[in-house]
């Protein structure tokens, strides 16, 4: 995540979960964003609400999916290129 933060936006929340994972949230632009870390699983979910058109965007992933991993990486660094304009994620 430093890697893709933006210095001007919000920072984001991190949490630990009950299952002993990591959920990160933010609002990038119009998105609410959530991406838990879930060991328990090995996976990481990605969940996108976009608040103007109440479209829900989901995704997961496997941990040791090492492609998967750095293309929710790529669609982070998408997300937050595009902030407030209309660009799919």
């Amino acid at each position: 995540m430093d890697q893709h933060q933006r210095k001007d936006g919000q920072q984001p929340r991190l949490y630990p979960t009950p299952e002993g994972g990591v959920e990160l949230e933010c609002r990038i632009g119009r998105l609410d964003l959530s991406i838990e870390f879930d060991p328990s699983c090995a996976t990481a979910e990605w969940h996108a609400l976009d608040l103007h058109q109440g479209t829900v965007d989901e995704q997961w992933v496997a941990l040791q999916d090492e492609h998967g991993m750095q293309a929710l990486g790529s669609k982070l660094q998408r997300v937050l290129a595009c902030c407030d304009q209309t660009c799919e994620a």
